[in-house]
C-alpha cells in the first residue's frame, strides 16, 4: 500500500476546541427558498409528482373497478351476454356515481366544499371499493 499524497487529518481528543465562526443568533445555515408553483406554495417537482402519482392511482383504481365490475357479472351464471354487459356498466357508473356523493357530503362536512377540490383519486378508490363489495358481497352465486 502507498502512502497518501497528503497529510490525513486527525482529531487530538484532549485539544482545545476551535472557536466558533458563527455568534448566537446567527442562522446554521442561510435559507435559500425553493422555487414555487403557480399557487406559490410548493415545488413545481413535487407539484407534478403528485399530479402523476394522482393520475396513476386514478386508472389504476378504475381498471380495478371495471375489473370487480366483470368478475361481479361472471359470477352470475344465468345472465346473458348482453345482461353482463350491462351489469358491468351499470355497476361501474354506480360505483363512481356512490364514491363521488361520498366525497362530496366528506368535503362539505368538512368546510371544503369547493368543486375543484371534488376532483381527487379518492373517488376513483371509492368506486373500487364499491364495486368490489358489488362484486363479493353478495349472498348469490
Amino acid at each position: 500500500m502507498t502512502e497518501p499524497s497528503e497529510p490525513v487529518a486527525t482529531t487530538d481528543p484532549d485539544a482545545e476546541p476551535a472557536e466558533p465562526t458563527a455568534k448566537p443568533g446567527d442562522p446554521a445555515v442561510p435559507w435559500v427558498p425553493p422555487p414555487a408553483t403557480a399557487s406559490g406554495s410548493e415545488p413545481v417537482a413535487a407539484a407534478t409528482a403528485q399530479r402523476i402519482l394522482a393520475i396513476v392511482v386514478t386508472v389504476a383504481a378504475l381498471v380495478l373497478t371495471s375489473g370487480f365490475a366483470t368478475i361481479g357479472a361472471t359470477r352470475r351464471p344465468e345472465m346473458t351476454d348482453s345482461e353482463r354487459s350491462g351489469y358491468v356498466i351499470g355497476t361501474v357508473i354506480f360505483a363512481v356515481l356512490i364514491a363521488t356523493a361520498v366525497r362530496w357530503l366528506w368535503l362539505r362536512a368538512r368546510g371544503r366544499g369547493e368543486a375543484r377540490r371534488l376532483l381527487s383519486p379518492w373517488i376513483a378508490v371509492g368506486a373500487m371499493v364499491v364495486a368490489a363489495f358489488a362484486a363479493f358481497g353478495s349472498s348469490e352465486g
